[in-house]
């Protein structure tokens, strides 16, 4: 009997502690390891699905590389305010904040809030769309927005 309460208690202990990925934590990890520059195309596919899949998926390597390189930016915060989640399908509003140099060591701060449409498809949660809802720019010099 006690036995059988030692192997009902270790049971519920090992489901306890699952870990079932939720659609946070899914963007959360697509979101450091782009920003870290180490998300490698075949991860990238494991994160995504429907349109944006389809996108990553026909670039090439130089194309995904240089996807990846044009962050030129260090990542200061990430920060989820916002999550509406209905059964299989969850819209997260988040806030990404970085401070981004320029070639002629300018500085910019910069926010931009984003929604992210993610999916539950085959059972894993899939981000399958990124808005950008507001970006603003803090910069201590002015900006040159004319063409090169």
């Amino acid at each position: 009997m006690i036995k059988l309460l030692i192997l009902i208690n270790v049971c519920f202990f090992l489901v306890g502690c699952e870990k079932n990925d939720q659609p946070e934590d899914v963007l959360s990890s697509y979101i450091e390891q782009f920003l870290s520059k180490s998300l490698s195309k075949s991860e990238a596919l494991e994160l995504l699905g429907k349109e944006l899949k389809e996108s990553v998926a026909q670039m090439d390597d130089s194309d995904y590389s240089g996807y990846l390189e044009r962050n030129s930016f260090k990542k200061r915060s990430f920060r989820i305010i916002l999550k509406n989640c209905h059964e299989d399908k969850c819209h997260i509003t988040y806030i990404l904040k970085y401070r981004q140099k320029t070639l002629d060591t300018k500085e910019y701060n910069i926010d931009i809030k984003k929604i992210a449409q993610i999916e539950k498809i085959e059972d894993q949660w899939k981000i399958t769309d990124i808005e950008n809802l507001k970006t603003f720019i803090d910069a201590k010099n002015s900006i040159d927005v004319q063409e090169q």
